[in-house]
């Protein structure tokens, strides 16, 4: 029993040099000793910035005296919080070799010389940090240069949906990941995003027929030049047992923190058991199928990333969702999502064909729209926005106050812009001050849910990928509102749910963010639609 599972647990590494790179006390601090060659920039976040939720840091970096590349190892770009010395300050590895457009002004043979890691800020405690990246040369070795920013964490409410993966995208809605006879097998599903303190849970369904399927949560997971870091959290549904792993260096084996241990919370193989955990500073709970059953305090490792693998046979994965921590009842990544959809095809079905409160095809000039950000107006029966370049927005407003509805409007982006946003702000305040936005990010396929008030944006459902966006073609965005319910709807799916009871009716906006693009970034928005919803749910 023991060696099978010390077999599973020793899949860590492989889990941590899929899922990422982070802190470790192995690591080398940089030292002070900086080169001019060595070029290193931080493009994102900016100074001063304020953030909340999901975040790139990214930037670019190269030798001067390199002919082609980088001439830096870029397998050691690190990014470090606050106290740049301290190894177990290292916040992760970014990923270089990335595009930089930034870079390629200095010539084309630095244009893949960007590098980028993702930070999830909401997991991290609010308030002001510093980042600060380092890197080192290969061309001269032990020649290094920094990088750092000040930025300030805004906090965020409990339970929020940090991350979610629900797999729509492959066959069946699940990973399947297949070890083979002689090792272990990751997922290459994890995202390049770092978490603090958490709740995150994922479903995972051996076959019945293979006894030594044990599937693998990993959270908290590091990599470096020097070592690995990370947990790993293992269930045996045929054995009935679960363990929990610290891998510590790469030298070092796995120390079981949590022994092979009998539960009855694990259901048998060929069933769905859902694998999750808390991470609160040092103290971690461990959940099987909504059921405590571990608790401890690991002081080791205090972030890093995600993965999920199988050790024997094959195992399928649904529904991963990473939550900032609150009361475990109340947290839908310790009890998986729903049996029923946010909004069942019923509920939709009836919405959608509900007594039309406001329609605007936009050919009537003076349909009610007020541009009230950059640069706007309708358009051959198309309502047109532009936003500047480099970080700006567009945004219009329609006066009309509503509270309940169902609404929809088709939007898109005439040209390919891959950091842009399309929006839809509903129970908004006249100019757009304060209320609810719905922000698309077609390219990528995240969506996310933000509240605005008091000049403060809080995110409520944090950046999340959906294969109902449609990323190069126009998208229809809705939103489903009754009192605190607001179920989010793109292309006719609903694809979240969530409450929040600060603004009970508001204006409907539209908008567009350019995000990183230097030029000017478009959208057209047709068909609007808004419509009353039935006296019951």
């Amino acid at each position: 029993m023991r060696g099978t599972v010390l077999r599973v647990l020793g899949m860590g590494a492989a889990l941590v040099a899929v899922a990422g790179r982070f802190p470790t006390a192995a690591a080398a601090g940089p030292p002070a000793q900086l080169d001019d060659a060595v070029v290193v920039m931080l493009t994102s976040p900016q100074p001063g910035a304020h953030l909340q939720g999901r975040v790139v840091i990214a930037g670019y970096a190269f030798d001067r005296r390199s002919p082609a590349g980088s001439g830096l190892n870029e397998n050691d770009i690190q990014v470090h919080l606050d106290d740049q010395d301290a190894p177990s300050q290292l916040l992760g590895i970014a990923l270089g070799g990335q595009r930089s457009a930034e870079a390629a002004a200095y010539g084309d043979q630095y244009g893949q010389t960007g590098f980028a890691l993702g930070w999830q800020t909401c997991t991290f405690a609010p308030g002001p940090h510093r980042l600060t990246v380092w890197v080192s040369s290969l061309v001269a070795p032990g020649a290094r240069n920094m990088a750092s920013v000040e930025v300030y964490l805004d906090s965020c409410a409990e339970g929020l949906v940090a991350y979610r993966d629900d797999f729509d995208d492959r066959p069946d809605a699940v990973d399947t990941v297949r070890a083979t006879a002689s090792a272990a097998a990751v997922s290459t599903r994890p995202p390049n995003l770092v978490f603090g303190d958490f709740a995150a849970g994922i479903d995972a369904r051996c076959a019945a027929d293979t006894p030594d399927c044990t599937p693998v949560l990993a959270f908290r997971s590091t990599e470096t030049l020097q070592s690995f870091a990370g947990l790993t959290f293992a269930a045996s549904p045929s054995r009935g047992t679960f363990a929990l792993g610290l891998k510590s260096g790469a030298a070092q084996p796995m120390e079981l923190l949590i022994p092979p241990t009998p539960t009855t919370a694990l259901r048998a193989s060929g069933e769905w058991n859902r694998l999750a955990v808390i991470a609160q500073g040092d103290w971690l709970r461990l959940y099987l199928n909504g059921e405590q059953v571990a608790e401890l305090h690991e002081p080791r490792v205090l972030w890093g990333k995600l993965g999920w693998g199988v050790a024997g046979g094959a195992a399928e994965f649904a529904h991963l969702i990473v939550e900032t921590p609150g009361p475990p009842y109340a947290l839908t990544a310790l009890s998986g999502p729903p049996a029923a959809p946010p909004l069942g095809a019923e509920a939709l079905r009836t919405a959608t064909q509900g007594p039309v409160l406001f329609r605007d095809d936009f050919t009537d000039p003076g349909s009610g729209w007020q541009v009230v950000l950059g640069e706007g107006g309708y358009t051959n029966g198309t309502y047109r926005l532009v936003a500047p370049g480099s970080g700006g927005a567009a945004g219009a407003v329609l006066p009309q106050r509503y509270g309940d509805f169902y609404a929809e409007v088709t939007a898109g982006l005439p040209t390919a812009s891959p950091g842009a946003s399309l929006i839809f702000g509903f129970r908004m305040a006249p100019e757009a001050t304060a209320g609810y936005t719905l922000i698309v990010l077609p390219a990528q396929r995240l969506f996310g849910v933000s509240r605005v008030s008091g000049g403060q944006a809080t995110v409520l459902y944090d950046a999340a990928y959906s294969a109902a966006i449609a990323p190069g073609a126009p998208n229809r965005l809705g939103i489903w509102a009754r009192g605190a319910d607001l179920v989010v709807v793109l292309n006719g799916q609903p694809v979240a749910q969530l409450r929040d009871e600060t603004f009970a009716e508001g204006a409907l906006a539209l908008g567009v963010g350019a995000g990183a693009s230097a030029a000017p970034v478009e959208a057209r928005f047709t068909d609007l639609v808004v419509r009353e919803l039935p006296t019951s749910p």
